[in-house]
């Protein structure tokens, strides 16, 4: 077997170079002896936990309670699409497959309602009473007054499914509890 230049060139720079590494790391101080390889930690096979979230407030909070035959939902928060209306369309609508007839939602504590939400509670209005039940607003704050009032205007008339909106939205609690039958 005959050997090129080429090949021949190639072997001794194999040869060679370790050679030379070690040389030159000699004359540098070293020992001549290539550094021992680092241990690499183990690897993670289940990462720690991370720490959730913070949790935030609900946008819209209810709580419950009943005088006589009326439930009233005090709601406290904002009434928003993100969250809080459909939080209140579940507990109205629980509320009426229960049975309850007479419920009041006591708005002193809400902030806003987002246009879209409030065109939401007057659809859900129009459909309470369509079932024969009574549903009720007490207390809004003038800028929630406001926004669902321009959200009745927006409807085609001034009723919703039947009742006028000015007969069902109170001043106080005491006024809308009295209005029941």
């Amino acid at each position: 077997m005959r050997i090129g230049k080429l090949q021949m060139r190639i072997l001794l720079a194999g040869c060679l170079l370790p050679t030379a590494f070690c040389l030159l790391a000699l004359g540098q101080g070293g020992t001549g002896k290539l550094p021992p390889m680092r241990k690499l930690p183990p690897p993670i096979r289940n990462p720690p936990p991370r720490n959730p979230p913070p949790q935030r407030p609900p946008d819209l909070r209810i709580s419950e309670r009943r005088v006589r035959d009326i439930v009233i939902l005090d709601l406290a928060g904002t009434i928003s699409s993100r969250e809080g209306g459909a939080v209140l369309r579940n507990a109205i609508s629980r509320k009426v497959r229960n049975g309850d007839k007479k419920i009041l939602l006591n708005l002193a504590k809400v902030s806003s309602i987002d246009a879209s939400e409030a065109e939401q509670m007057v659809s859900t209005l129009g459909s309470v009473h369509k079932d024969g039940s009574q549903l009720k607003l007490c207390s809004p704050s003038s800028k929630v007054q406001a926004q669902l009032e321009q959200a009745w205007r927006s409807e085609s008339t001034s009723t919703v499914g039947g009742v006028l909106i000015s007969s069902i939205t109170f001043k106080s609690e005491q006024e809308a509890l009295a209005s029941f039958e």
